[in-house]
């Protein structure tokens, strides 16, 4: 740079290189070693004559210089001002707002939720963010929102899973299952909640869980290992048995097994097992079955259930008829 300056000095700087200067100029700590090589510049011009039009020249791009560099001081200055004013600014306008958001329960923010199925003859198992364990039947529904093991552990189940539920004494579980909540710090247990379908069952393997219908929120049922509690959707009643929880869990291990349950109790677990619509001859209905189902085709089903009972299954399109029957029945009862 002290070559341009001299060349600008001695008056033979080009326009292009007068502009660099002035840049250069314009940053700060420069001014002072112009003034030096200026001065060296001066001492060694001494006794030589200089060019009046050159001094003119020199004292335009002083004062130019000296010009420019307090307009960009004053303009330093309003700019921190500017921005000093702009933060103060933006901070009485930030603080109501943080304050308020911060006060605003979660729940009253926008809230996502996650959803997951399972489809016919299928059976899922999934882990929830807070470690819980789900397995869930056939055409079954589980959701959760995005504050789940956060400041809630809320589902809504519809359908049948079991659950062993991970341990939080601070933030229960609850599973909401059409006018009917579960509620449990950590345990296993299974809840069966089809729609369409009049009951609501809930198993407990170990642990405990209390249950309350919607609207008697102060009227609640406590379970112990080992008992099954049944809800009436009509009646908004719950009764409780003693039961042996595997015979109702069996299916979250692919196998399913009937205990002294009714046919008509019978064909919706099959249905789903097995993706197939029955439809059941009235007589026939209340026909008692005990018997497991593991790995059995659906034609070794049927066959082993005519073998229990008077029951004969007809194929019409897409739909199997269990039709009575009377004469094998009779055999039966002859037999007996």
């Amino acid at each position: 740079m002290r070559l341009l300056i001299n060349r600008y000095l001695e008056g033979k700087a080009t326009r292009e290189e007068m502009a660099r200067l002035l840049d250069w100029l314009r940053q700060d700590g420069h001014r002072e070693e112009f003034r030096q090589v200026s001065s060296e510049w001066k001492e060694s011009r001494k006794g030589s004559p200089v060019a009046p039009e050159h001094l003119e020249s020199w004292e335009r791009l002083s004062s130019r210089l000296l010009e420019t560099s307090g307009r960009a001081d004053k303009l330093r200055i309003k700019i921190r001002r500017t921005f000093r004013y702009a933060a103060i600014l933006i901070l009485a306008i930030a603080l109501p707002f943080l304050y308020f958001t911060l006060r605003t329960p979660q729940t009253e923010v926008g809230m996502t939720c996650q959803v997951i199925s399972s489809g016919p003859g299928e059976i899922t198992h999934v882990t929830l963010p807070d470690q819980s364990e789900i397995w869930l039947n056939s055409e079954s529904t589980l959701r959760y929102n995005n504050g789940f093991s956060v400041d809630n552990r809320d589902l809504e189940l519809e359908g049948e899973a079991f659950i062993q539920a991970a341990k939080n004494e601070l933030i229960p579980l609850v599973v909401s299952c059409s006018g009917l909540m579960v509620t449990v710090v950590g345990t296993r247990f299974n809840i069966y909640s089809y729609p369409g379908e009049e009951e609501i069952r809930v198993i407990l393997e170990e642990g405990a869980v209390r249950l309350t219908m919607e609207g008697m929120e102060d009227e609640q049922v406590s379970l112990e290992p080992g008992q099954m509690a049944i809800y009436g959707r009509t009646s908004r009643s719950i009764c409780i048995e003693k039961v042996n929880p595997l015979h109702f869990t069996a299916w979250k291990e692919e196998g399913l097994n009937f205990y002294n349950q009714t046919l008509e109790e019978m064909v919706p677990e099959l249905e789903r097992r097995y993706g197939q619509k029955f439809e059941i001859d009235p007589s026939a209905r209340s026909l008692k079955y005990t018997l497991s189902i593991r790995n059995e085709t659906l034609p070794q089903v049927l066959d082993l259930m005519s073998r229990i009972n008077p029951v004969d299954p007809v194929w019409s399109n897409d739909i199997i008829y269990l039709k009575f029957n009377q004469e094998k029945a009779l055999q039966i009862n002859k037999a007996r």
